[in-house]
């Protein structure tokens, strides 16, 4: 059975739209600087709001969507040529009312490698970074759909090394693995706050219109 699912099917899926929404930089620059201003749920017409990027990870081309629903955040990554994406992770951050650094956690993997345990690590920092970044104002609840596929590491598919060359290069590999998901979730909040920031700036610019209008 085929899982994985083609990135331009993912995103025309969650949109239900055949036309996606990519923002320019220099809009995305204006709904960052009037988002912190914003505290109100976006209205249902700004939703959902998709933004693509494209990014160099290790010198690994890395293709990404974020879509913004009214209840959750879709992220969706691929390193693979045919850009599908194979694994997918919900992640649920609810913060508690009583104490603000109490923090409840549901994370799941729905779809793909269940014995892949670092999905759902990369899922659960996400969701860290975007509550201690405050990327989504006026919510005490972060829900995220996270689809991953990265490329193996060349000597993750080869077994077969010299015992004595075995701890250098665990090490090394460690390096390059840390690297790489630091890089990755920097990249991918990044495309969070932006994509969080156009839906309110459009939602803002929404309700003074219609309130000019009545």
């Amino acid at each position: 059975m085929n899982t994985t699912l083609s990135l331009d099917k993912v995103v025309d899926g969650l949109s239900n739209a055949t036309i996606t929404t990519t923002t320019t930089t220099t809009e995305a620059s204006t709904a960052s600087a009037s988002a912190a201003a914003v505290t109100a749920i976006p209205v249902e017409q700004c939703l959902p709001t998709t933004i693509t990027r494209s990014y160099q990870i290790q010198g690994v081309a890395t293709h990404t969507f974020c879509q913004v629903f009214g209840d959750r955040i879709v992220v969706g990554v691929t390193q693979l040529q045919s850009k599908h994406i194979g694994n997918w992770v919900t992640c649920q951050a609810t913060l508690s009312a009583i104490d603000p650094k109490a923090i409840e956690w549901d994370v799941a993997t729905v779809l793909g490698d269940h014995q892949d345990a670092m999905l759902e690590v990369y899922a659960r920092r996400l969701v860290d970074c975007i509550i201690q970044r405050r990327l989504i104002p006026g919510t005490n609840q972060v829900s995220l759909l996270l689809g991953l596929s990265l490329l193996k590491r060349p000597n993750q598919q080869n077994k077969q090394q010299k015992q004595e060359q075995e701890q250098p290069v665990k090490s090394s590999s460690q390096n390059n693995d840390r690297e790489r998901f630091r890089l990755l979730v920097d990249a991918l909040v990044g495309l969070v706050g932006e994509a969080v920031g156009v839906t309110l700036y459009k939602s803002n610019n929404n309700n003074n219109n219609n309130n000019n209008t009545s």
